[in-house]
């Protein structure tokens, strides 16, 4: 019934720590999907357009991936540029549709992956 604040520890845009101690990958994992799991965080339901044209009913319970892309995205604000800043929301929405859509072995994707490692180098 009471929040619970965190700090998630990022070396190079890649996750390494809570709360000031550093974590393998797995461990930092499990531990933010359980603070996620006692406070509610994750559970996402929506409609989704499918390839082929079908309309689907989507869940899915993902408190890690949450919490994680929100501390990212926070971490991003403070130091990367306006530009950057608003550039990224797009690519970061376009990398998405080409993952998702199938297009790992994709021009534009590997040119989104270059300014991705760019803008992480700061976070």
């Amino acid at each position: 019934n009471y929040p619970e604040y965190i700090t998630v520890d990022f070396e190079e845009g890649i996750p390494t720590g809570l709360n000031g101690e550093i974590m393998n990958p797995v461990k930092l994992i499990k531990k933010i999907h359980e603070i996620g799991c006692k406070h509610g965080i994750g559970r996402i339901e929506h409609m989704e357009d499918r390839a082929i044209g079908l309309k689907s009913r989507e869940t899915y319970e993902v408190p890690t991936a949450l919490i994680l892309i929100k501390a990212h995205r926070d971490l991003e604000k403070y130091v990367c540029t306006k530009h950057e800043n608003s550039f990224k929301t797009i690519a970061d929405q376009r990398w998405t549709e080409l993952v998702y859509e199938g297009f790992w072995i994709e021009p534009l994707k590997d040119a989104l992956d270059a300014f991705i490692d760019e803008v992480n180098k700061k976070v």
